[in-house]
């Protein structure tokens, strides 16, 4: 079993540390909680500590785990906005990420490009004709006026 052990101080009133709180985390409960999330085929979770080692992965977490990501997959300071990149596995994804508040751990998901694609390609495609519909009501709503106000021969 492989286990992550967390601490973080205890402060008092005056914000001074007076203890301190450690607990261990069994990663094969957060495992077990990537593998029962419903992700599109090809996409993958996965949870690194602030190091950038691979704590749980929702493909192919025994070849993973445990691994230390390329420097480039290393979780940065600042969390940017979706990126596409090369996973570890070669996959290329788009990826969003955030860090688990309060704690040391970034949570990257990404997405095959394919997929990513699609859903952007469907999104301007249902955009578009929500802007066709709306021009042509426009159109309709302004020359129905004009016609009843212009006098016939």
């Amino acid at each position: 079993m492989h286990y992550v052990v967390v601490g973080y101080p205890v402060r008092d009133d005056a914000h001074e540390i007076v203890g301190a709180l450690g607990f261990f985390i069994d990663l094969k409960t957060i495992q077990d909680s990537l593998d029962a999330l419903p992700i599109p085929v090809g996409s993958v979770v996965t949870i690194a500590d602030r190091d950038g080692r691979v704590l749980a992965r929702s493909h192919e977490p025994e070849r993973y785990v445990g691994q230390l990501l390329p420097v480039d997959m290393r979780p940065a300071r600042d969390i940017a906005g979706p990126v596409e990149r090369t996973d570890i596995d070669g996959v290329r994804r788009m990826y969003g990420e955030a860090r688990v508040e309060n704690g040391p751990w970034l949570v990257s998901v990404g997405m095959p490009m394919s997929l990513a694609l699609n859903r952007a390609a469907s999104l301007w495609a249902r955009s578009f004709a929500i802007l066709a519909f709306g021009l042509a009501g426009w159109l309709i709503v302004a020359v129905r006026p004009a016609r009843a106000g212009s006098p016939t021969r």
